[in-house]
């Protein structure tokens, strides 16, 4: 999967920027990460309360204190998968889809996520001057461009794994684009499946 791990862009007070800092060799909890979202600036009043109750919630569920729940973005996401419905903790499954969007999108800015894929998009390279290239054949409607748009987000979606490794598309390899694909599922990994057979050598 990508290591986005880096620190998050997000506005914070000094007392938040100490809280969410760590050393090397400490990972970070739910204090912390608790902290952080509390001080953002750029959410809304009602969406950072949403957040924190999310937090909050979670925090309920795992029985344990903030500082001994680790904010680990893989370990949060398996324990709370997207069926992972439970009539013990939530009235509907709407609700803890709910309760789940909330709590993965804090934790994403958290762990620095948005931050390390707006740079990844940014980058100019070997993948912009493809994607530039494939961008005209989608004009027009769909059904008459020569590639559908929604293949083109694939693409970019591949290129932006690829970029996280440090892969241009002559370093495509079938093992490398195996495990790009494995960082996806259901009708997208078919997707991308279809999507890599453009940039193999």
């Amino acid at each position: 999967m990508l290591d986005l791990s880096g620190r998050p862009p997000a506005v914070l007070s000094p007392v938040a920027s100490i809280a969410a800092s760590t050393t090397p060799s400490e990972v970070p909890n739910f204090a912390q990460f608790r902290a952080y979202t509390a001080a953002r600036t750029d959410l809304t009043a009602s969406t950072q309360t949403s957040y924190l109750g999310a937090i909050d919630q979670a925090a309920s569920i795992l029985n344990r204190p903030l500082t001994a729940i680790e904010a680990d973005l893989d370990a949060i996401e398996q324990r709370f998968p997207l069926k992972g419905f439970d009539l013990d903790h939530w009235p509907t499954e709407r609700a803890y889809k709910t309760f789940r969007g909330r709590l993965i999108a804090a934790l994403k800015s958290f762990c620095g996520v948005h931050a390390e894929k707006a740079r990844l998009r940014a980058m100019e390279d070997d993948w912009t001057v493809l994607l530039a290239a494939i961008e005209p054949r989608v004009q027009g409607r769909v059904g008459t461009s020569d590639w559908h748009p929604m293949k083109l987000q694939m693409l970019k979606s591949f290129a932006l794994i690829a970029r996280s490794y440090g892969w241009q598309p002559r370093d495509m390899t079938l093992e490398r684009a195996q495990q790009i694909d494995r960082a996806f599922s259901g009708n997208v990994r078919e997707s991308q499946r279809n999507v890599r057979k453009l940039v193999m050598p």
